[in-house]
Parts: C-alpha cells; sequence; structure tokens
C-alpha cells in the first residue's frame, strides 16, 4: 500500500482483511517455480555479503528483523510477522 501519508494502524487492518479475500493480481501464480516460461526473462542476482559463520549468523538475523525493507521510507507495518 503507498500512501502520501502514513495510514492509521485501523487503515491499514482494513486493507489487510480486505485482501485476504482477494485473488492474486497475477495470474502466473507459481512460475518461479520452474525455469522461466516463454515470454518472461528471469532476473537472477547475486552478492557475496562476506564467508564464514559470523557473517551467515547476522545475514539470518537481517532477514528475521525484515532489515532489507529499512529504507527510511518504508515502514513495515508488523516487524514480527515470521518469515
Amino acid at each position: 500500500m503507498f500512501l502520501l501519508r502514513k495510514p492509521s494502524d485501523l487503515q491499514i487492518r482494513a486493507f489487510i482483511t480486505a485482501q485476504q479475500q482477494s485473488d492474486f493480481s497475477y495470474s502466473p501464480v507459481g512460475i518461479t517455480r520452474t525455469p522461466a516460461a516463454q515470454g518472461y526473462t528471469m532476473d537472477h542476482n547475486r552478492v557475496q555479503l562476506g564467508s564464514g559463520a559470523q557473517c551467515f549468523d547476522a545475514a539470518i538475523a537481517a532477514i528475521r528483523e525484515w532489515k532489507t525493507l529499512d529504507l527510511g521510507w518504508v515502514h513495515l507495518f508488523s516487524s514480527e510477522t515470521p518469515i
């Protein structure tokens, strides 16, 4: 949900509730489970963050804490949502 002003918790909950009964907004659900279908390009990128157990553990912690969405202009409604 992209808005010019921060929505209230009530607005966010109402939006989520309304979306729970909606169909996906795209038709090829599950398309990334197999090689790229005709007409689609698979965009796959990798970046090595480092190596070793300490780096791996830090990456896991960052994913669990939703740090990939910590952009300053994005607000995660519920950071306790499991991955």
